[in-house]
């Protein structure tokens, strides 16, 4: 059970998100270091087409997506430390309604979610993310890379990265 006021110094929520099939909320702690819980279950309803919502098609959409590993992530962190790849530590919670949700309570609340540090904010007691002050999302770094040639990217990191997701069947990166 996951309650936001008694973990990592306590937890505020920060933004909403999460794509057409996933509910997510960003948390941050004091020290500014991120945190996300991301739903399990996922929706299929607006990715099908308007005509088979509803109907036996969606019911057989669903039932494919929840039998396509949703614990999957639990086994990531060691075969990513294992070939040098960062990675979160996540872990299945319940969240249930409480205040320290705020506005996000009904949306939320009373679920069941994987729970894992977020690059981003403050990393560097994260091990896992290589303990950096910094860490930026691509749309920066392209940004950034055209700007100055000051920054590089680490390629062997990256291609090590991108093989570990083409292995495990991870196409939206």
């Amino acid at each position: 059970v996951l309650w936001l006021d008694s973990v990592y110094g306590g937890l505020k929520p920060l933004q909403l998100g999460g794509g057409n099939q996933t509910r997510s909320l960003r948390l941050v702690n004091g020290n500014e270091e991120q945190y996300v819980v991301r739903s399990i279950d996922k929706k299929v309803t607006v990715v099908l087409p308007p005509a088979l919502r509803g109907t036996f098609a969606e019911n057989i959409v669903q039932d494919g997506i929840a039998a396509s590993h949703p614990y999957g992530a639990l086994v990531i962190p060691k075969l990513a430390a294992a070939i040098d790849v960062l990675y979160t530590n996540p872990s299945i919670v319940f969240l249930p309604y409480q205040p320290a949700l705020g506005i996000y309570n009904e949306d939320i609340g009373d679920g069941v979610y994987l729970f894992e540090e977020r690059p981003g904010g403050n990393t560097t007691g994260f091990a896992n993310f290589g303990n950096t002050s910094k860490s930026f999302n691509t749309a920066d770094m392209i940004e950034m890379l055209a700007e100055d040639h000051i920054h590089h990217i680490d390629q062997p990191a990256v291609a090590r990265a991108r093989l570990f997701d083409v292995l495990l069947g991870d196409w939206d990166r």
